[in-house]
């Protein structure tokens, strides 16, 4: 199941759920939707749990207030991040992942448009 917020929500702070439950019946969520937080200037913390295996295009586009990016999931590869997921951010964003990941991921979200200014630490 993939995650979307409403474009009315308000918070400033994310964490993507391992499951959610819709009309009694629970379901894992494995992905963030395309277009997902397209635009909200109201977030400004994001946490991907360790479950996400993909990340859909201009998900995290046009969200000019997000300061920091934790990624949890060791399961991100190029060909399921998708185009612009992370383009038109802050300059300021800082991008924590494993040890293990670091540079892979550092490599990974600049060609996904995350700013050439951005901090990764683990």
């Amino acid at each position: 199941m993939a995650y979307k917020i409403s474009k009315k929500s308000k918070k400033k702070s994310i964490v993507i759920p391992k499951s959610v439950t819709i009309a009694g019946v629970k379901y894992q969520v494995t992905s963030i939707d395309d277009n997902a937080f397209k635009d909200n200037t109201t977030i400004n913390e994001i946490t991907i749990g360790k479950q996400i295996k993909s990340i859909g295009k201009n998900a995290f586009d046009g969200c000019e207030n997000l300061k920091k990016i934790i990624i949890k999931s060791e399961k991100l590869k190029a060909g399921n991040v998708g185009k612009n997921a992370f383009a038109n951010g802050s300059d300021k964003v800082i991008v924590k992942t494993s040890k293990k990941k670091l540079e892979a991921y550092k490599k990974l979200l600049k060609k996904r448009g995350i700013s050439k200014n951005a901090s990764f630490e683990s």
